[in-house]
C-alpha cells in the first residue's frame, strides 16, 4: 500500500513534510502499567516546566496554529498536540486509553510535535493527504454518525472515507488503536524547517515502542519532492467494507411523534437543523403538500425547510401535560424484556467515586428503558468472588478482624504493601483461596463477615443516590451451576485443553479460559453461569452490561460465547469511561481512592455555601443531584474528570442549575394557583414562547434517542438546552399578572 500527499496540498503548503513511522506486530495489551506511568511522568514533567504565557507564544505551537487558520479548520480545531498540552495547561490529565496510544500521547507532549496513531489493519486502499472536495464521510471516534469534511479541509483518507479531519485534529472510530491491534501508523506533521527534528523523535519513538511491546518498524518522510512512499502491506480492499456498508443501509433510522408523520410523507431522512431555519429539514425537493401540520415551507441551500404550525406545537406540548405522551412513549416497549447489569461493586472495598459511573448510567437507562414500556429488570452483579478475598482472609488471619468497609479496605491496601516486602504472602493468599473454593469453614465464615460489612455500606450508598436495584446476584450465587455450564460447553465442542488449562476458542478473538491449568474456575465461567441463568430465568429480550470500557474485550469474549451456546445473541457492553482525578485514574490498591460518601459530604458544603437558608433535605438532594448529573450530563464512553467548579456551577451544563430552573417553574405553578388545564385560543406567541414550543415535542424524541444510544447523555443534553430557553423566557416576560 501506499502514503502520498496530493500536488495541491504542496501547491498551498510547498514546506509542508509528513513523516510516519509504521510498526508492525506490536502487543498493546503488554507495558499497561508502565505506560500509564510513562504518560504520567512526562505529563508532570511537562506542567513543571512550561507557563501558559511562554507556551503559546513557542514555536512549536505557533507555526501549527497558522497552518490551521490558513487552510481554515473546523470551528475551535486546535493541532493535536496543542490540544493535549492546553488540556493539561487547564488542569486535565489525559486518560489511560493503552499502552501504545499512551505512549504516542506521551511522546507528542514530549516534544509539543503532532502525532497521530492509527490501526494499519483497518486502513483501506492507500491513504491519502489531501483537500477535501466537501461532504468526504467522518464518523470521529465514539461516534455513529457521519459529520462531513468540508470544501478545502485539509485531510487524510483512504479509498473509504476520511480518517483524520484538520490535518492532525481528530481521528476516526474504524481506525482507532484498540488493545487487539497487532500493526500501526503514526503520523508526524511537520515542515522542512524540523523534518531532521522529527526524523529523530520518530527514531526514538519507534526505538522505544519495539523494545516495549515488540515488532518491527520502517519510517516513511513524505515531502515535496517524494509525495508518495510505498510499503510491503496489503490493506484491505473497499470490497472487503462492503457488508458493513451494506447492513448501515438496512439499518435505516426510525422516526417516531411528527417527526414520523413527516418522514412518512417525505420518505427520506430527516433532520432538526438549526432554529431559524425551521422544525425540520430535508436535503433536496420534497413534496409535503397535504400535511395540515406543516406552516410554511421553504427552500435553502438544497434543502427543504419546514414550520410546524402553533396549533400543531400546542397539541404536542398538552400532551406532555395530560399524560397523553406518556402512553404513546409506553407502546414503544410493550411486551419487551430488558435485563440491565449495573453497579456491581466489591466486596469488601467502600463504594468509591469510580462505581458511580456504572450505578448512576445504569440506573438512569433503567428508568428510560421502563419510561417506553420496557419491562425492565435490574441486576447487581457483586464482585464477591475471586482470589482477591484469599487476600482478605490472609491480612484478616495476620492483622486481626475488622468491622467497618473502611477498615477491610486499610486491610487490603496493608497486603499488598506487605506483600511487597513478604512474598510468602500471596502464596499464603492462594491458598485460602483454594480453601475457600473448596468450602473451608473458617473461610467461609470470615468471607461472610466480609459480604455482610459491605451490603449495609452499598445499601445505605443506594438509598442516598435513590438508587434501587431489582436483583443482587453476586458471583458466588453461580458456583453451584458451574460445573453444569462446563459440562455443558463441552458437550457443544466449544472446549480445547491448552497448557494443562480449559478453554473456548473464539473466531476472531483470543481465547476465553473456562478452567485454570489448577482446576480453578475463573470470571469467564462464572458469567457464562450468569447468561444462562438469565436467559433461564427472564429470557430477555436485550442484556445490557453497563461495566467500564476495559472490559470490551472481555465482553465480546463472553458474548461470542454465549451466542455459540445458544443462549442469545441481542447483548450490549456500554464500556463506560473513568472518573479521573487531574492526577489521574483512581486506585484502591494504593489507599488513594476517594470514597463517594466523601464527595457527597463535600458536595454537601458546597450546597451549603451556594443557598445557606436550605433545609439539610434540600443541600443533601442539591449535592447529589449535582454529583449524578455531572456524570449523566458525559457522554458514557468518554473519561470524565471531576471539576468541583463544574460539578457545583449554578450556570452552563450541571444538576445544580437545572434543580434552579425547576425550582422557579414550581414557584410560578404555585403562585398560579392553577389545576393546569387550559385553552389556548390564541396563537400570537413571543419568540421566547416560540423557542420553547418549538422544542417540547423533541423530548419524545431525545428519549427513544437516548435508549437506542444506551446514551442518559442526550436526554442530559435536552433538558439543560430546554432549561436555558425557559430561563430566558422567564428573565424577558411576566407570567403572572399578564
Amino acid at each position: 500500500m501506499k502514503f502520498k500527499v496530493d500536488d495541491a496540498v504542496f501547491d498551498k503548503f510547498p514546506t509542508m513534510v509528513e513523516v510516519v513511522p509504521i510498526i508492525y506486530g506490536f502487543d498493546a495489551n503488554k507495558y499497561r502499567e508502565e505506560s500509564a506511568k510513562f504518560l504520567n511522568n512526562i505529563e508532570n514533567e511537562f506542567l513543571k516546566n512550561t507557563q501558559k504565557n511562554t507556551w503559546k507564544n513557542d514555536k512549536r505551537v505557533i507555526d501549527y496554529r497558522r497552518v490551521f487558520k490558513d487552510f481554515g479548520a473546523v470551528e475551535g480545531a486546535e493541532p493535536s498536540h496543542v490540544a493535549l498540552t492546553k488540556r493539561l495547561l487547564e488542569g486535565s490529565k489525559l486518560p489511560d486509553i493503552n499502552s501504545i496510544v499512551n505512549i504516542y500521547n506521551a511522546f507528542s507532549i514530549k516534544y509539543l510535535t503532532p502525532f497521530g496513531g492509527e490501526n494499519l489493519d483497518q486502513a483501506c486502499g492507500d491513504l491519502t493527504l489531501t483537500l477535501a472536495k466537501g461532504g468526504e464521510r467522518w464518523i470521529a471516534i465514539g461516534g455513529t454518525k457521519s459529520k462531513p469534511a468540508f470544501a478545502g479541509e485539509l485531510i487524510w483518507r483512504d479509498d473509504l472515507d476520511v480518517t483524520c479531519r484538520s490535518w492532525n485534529w481528530r481521528q476516526c472510530e474504524r481506525t482507532k488503536l484498540i488493545p487487539e491491534s497487532k500493526n500501526g501508523y503514526f503520523v508526524m506533521d511537520g515542515f522542512e524547517s524540523n523534518k531532521e527534528k522529527l526524523l529523530k523523535i520518530a527514531k526514538e519513538f519507534v526505538g522505544y515502542v519495539t523494545e516495549n511491546l515488540g515488532g518491527n518498524d520502517v519510517i516513511l518522510i513524505l515531502d515535496k519532492n517524494n509525495p508518495e512512499a510505498e510499503i510491503d502491506f496489503e490493506s484491505k480492499k473497499l470490497s472487503d467494507f462492503e457488508v458493513k456498508k451494506i447492513e448501515r443501509k438496512a439499518v435505516e433510522k426510525k422516526y417516531y411523534f411528527l417527526a414520523k408523520i413527516i418522514h412518512d410523507k417525505a420518505g427520506v431522512p430527516i433532520t432538526h437543523p438549526a432554529e431559524n431555519f425551521g422544525d425540520f429539514a430535508v436535503r433536496g425537493n420534497v413534496d409535503v403538500t397535504g400535511l395540515d401540520i406543516i406552516e410554511k415551507v421553504d427552500k435553502v441551500a438544497g434543502f427543504t425547510n419546514m414550520w410546524i404550525k402553533p396549533g400543531a406545537l400546542i397539541k404536542e406540548a398538552e400532551k406532555i401535560l395530560n399524560g397523553e405522551f406518556r402512553k404513546e412513549l409506553k407502546e414503544k416497549g410493550r411486551g419487551k424484556t430488558m435485563v440491565i447489569d449495573y453497579s456491581a461493586p466489591n466486596i469488601a472495598k467502600p463504594f468509591g467515586i469510580g462505581h458511580l459511573r456504572s450505578t448512576n448510567i445504569g440506573q438512569a437507562l433503567y428508568n428510560i428503558y421502563q419510561n417506553l414500556g420496557w419491562s425492565c429488570i435490574g441486576d447487581n452483579h457483586l464482585g464477591d468472588w475471586g482470589t482477591q478475598f484469599g487476600k482478605m482472609i490472609t491480612a484478616i488471619k495476620h492483622w486481626g478482624v475488622e468491622t467497618s468497609i473502611e477498615g477491610l479496605e486499610k486491610l487490603y491496601v496493608k497486603f499488598h504493601d506487605e506483600a511487597e516486602k513478604n512474598k510468602t504472602l500471596e502464596d499464603e493468599a492462594r491458598v485460602w483461596f483454594a480453601k475457600l473454593e473448596t468450602g473451608d469453614s473458617e473461610a467461609k465464615k470470615i468471607w461472610q463477615e466480609c459480604v455482610d460489612i459491605s451490603l449495609v455500606e452499598f445499601n445505605r450508598v443506594y438509598e442516598m443516590l435513590g438508587v434501587t436495584i431489582d436483583n443482587a446476584y453476586g458471583e458466588a450465587f453461580y458456583l453451584p451451576m458451574l460445573t453444569e455450564v462446563i459440562s455443558e460447553m463441552k458437550a457443544k465442542g466449544l472446549t480445547k485443553e491448552s497448557e494443562g488449562a480449559l478453554i473456548v476458542e473464539l473466531e476472531g478473538l483470543l481465547p476465553a479460559m473456562l478452567l485454570k491449568s489448577d482446576g480453578a474456575t475463573t470470571y469467564f465461567t462464572r458469567d457464562m453461569a450468569t447468561v444462562k441463568f438469565r436467559k433461564e430465568k427472564w429470557n430477555p429480550d436485550l442484556v445490557i452490561y453497563e461495566v467500564g470500557s476495559e472490559q470490551n474485550l472481555y465482553f465480546k469474549q463472553v458474548f461470542a460465547a454465549a451466542k455459540l451456546m445458544g443462549w442469545g445473541d441481542s447483548f450490549v457492553h456500554i464500556g463506560h469511561g473513568l472518573i479521573r482525578r487531574k492526577e489521574g485514574k483512581f486506585s484502591t490498591r494504593k489507599g488513594d481512592t476517594i470514597h463517594l460518601a466523601e464527595v457527597i459530604e463535600t458536595a454537601k458544603k458546597q450546597a451549603k455555601l451556594i443557598a445557606p437558608a436550605n433545609t439539610e433535605v434540600e443541600i443533601e438532594a442539591v449535592a447529589i443531584g449535582a454529583i449524578k448529573f455531572n456524570d449523566l450530563a458525559a457522554d458514557p464512553k468518554r473519561d470524565i474528570i471531576f471539576d468541583w467548579d463544574k460539578v457545583m456551577s449554578m450556570e452552563g451544563n450541571s444538576g445544580p442549575y437545572l434543580q434552579y430552573t425547576y425550582a422557579r417553574c414550581r414557584s410560578v405553578l404555585a403562585k398560579a394557583k392553577t389545576n393546569y388545564e387550559f385553552q389556548i385560543t390564541n396563537y400570537e406567541f413571543n419568540e421566547e414562547e416560540k423557542a420553547l414550543l418549538r422544542y417540547f415535542y423533541q423530548y419524545g424524541e431525545k428519549l427513544v434517542e437516548a435508549a437506542e444510544r444506551f446514551c442518559p447523555a442526550v436526554l442530559a443534553e435536552y433538558l439543560l438546552n430546554l432549561a436555558r430557553k425557559y430561563n430566558e423566557f422567564y428573565g424577558k416576560h411576566r407570567i403572572i399578572g399578564e
